[in-house]
């Protein structure tokens, strides 16, 4: 409850700023526009998987797949509970968030469709963020650097990809 209501106080803080700051609304609006305007075939595929790496379902199924190889290996509920909890806490702050603020989303052709009509914050990038639960847990169990580094940058590297493909697609900023 106390992370649910930080995190939410947190974003909405900065979603106001966000909005508040004219000089960051123009830019907003300038890399979108530009982006569209450049758009390539070849790139309209590439962010399409990019952006499904935190699809709701494929959270939802690659989440279950790594608890399972989690509890497989270690053997302990509590590391599957912070892997499941990370993504409850996620959905729940973005719903929030995403309701008080409600910023559209850029004005340019979109390539994919969304139930949410709310650009603020992506749900896909926290999603994909929240994958970082998984260093967490890997670094309570082993002291190999380039496991948890290794860990660290395969998240870091979705988290990266799955923002530039959403805002490459016109659904953020």
């Amino acid at each position: 409850g106390i992370a649910y209501a930080l995190l939410t106080l947190i974003w909405i803080l900065i979603g106001r700023a966000i909005l508040a700051i004219d000089a960051v609304v123009d830019t907003d609006e300038t890399v979108s526009a530009d982006l569209a305007a450049n758009r390539t075939e070849r790139m309209d595929d590439l962010t399409a998987w990019g952006s499904m790496l935190s699809d709701t379902m494929v959270k939802i199924i690659a989440t279950a797949l790594v608890a399972a190889a989690v509890f497989a290996v270690w053997r302990r509920w509590r590391d599957v509970g912070v892997l499941i909890l990370s993504l409850v806490l996620e959905a729940s702050v973005f719903i929030t968030v995403t309701w008080v603020i409600a910023r559209a989303r850029p004005d340019v052709m979109r390539l994919e469709g969304s139930p949410v009509d709310s650009s603020f914050p992506s749900g896909h990038v926290a999603a994909a963020a929240a994958y970082g639960a998984l260093v967490v847990v890997v670094a309570w169990h082993t002291r190999r650097w380039w496991l948890r580094a290794g860990t660290a940058l395969v998240v870091a590297m979705i988290v990266a990809i799955v923002a530039w493909s959403r805002v490459y697609r016109g659904m953020h900023y």
